[in-house]
């Protein structure tokens, strides 16, 4: 009976004491826009994030041709008409550029971007990302 009571005991510590079941909130990105507009002629526009500490563009420098990233360029993003970049001197923007559009068809794209906080570690020099999470800026642009 004892070896009973304090099994039942042992299990119920352990229930308590695990997972409190209660995951950290995590307050969606916010941005200056989410949706871009350009017109045929071709343009560049910024995005900027206002209540985290940076952005990342997703499959960033895949589409760069492989080469390295120049100085200054924290994250880019590149296709035939479009090109997104996060300049190193200030992460919490995106620049983005529409080459003319001379297709007769409007174009769309959806930009993945991933958006977290930082926690630095002053004695050990480190940055580790928390709280991120993906969102994405649709960008379209007009025909001639």
């Amino acid at each position: 009976m004892k070896k009973l009571f304090f099994l039942m005991l042992a299990v119920c510590s352990i229930a308590l004491t695990s997972c409190s079941g209660e995951e950290e909130d995590i307050a969606p990105a916010q941005f200056s826009a989410t949706e871009l507009q350009f017109t045929a002629k071709g343009e560049t526009q910024t995005v900027k994030l206002l209540n985290y500490h940076k952005i990342v563009i997703m499959e960033a420098d895949k589409m760069v041709l492989n080469t390295q990233k120049p100085s200054g360029i924290d994250s880019r993003y590149a296709n035939e008409w479009l090109t997104a970049t996060v300049f190193s001197e200030n992460l919490k923007e995106i620049s983005v550029t529409a080459a003319e559009n001379t297709t007769g068809k409007k174009r769309t794209f959806k930009l993945p971007v991933y958006t977290h906080n930082v926690d630095k570690d002053a004695q050990k020099g480190t940055e580790k990302p928390h709280n991120g999470q993906t969102s994405y800026i649709t960008i379209t642009q007009e025909s001639k």
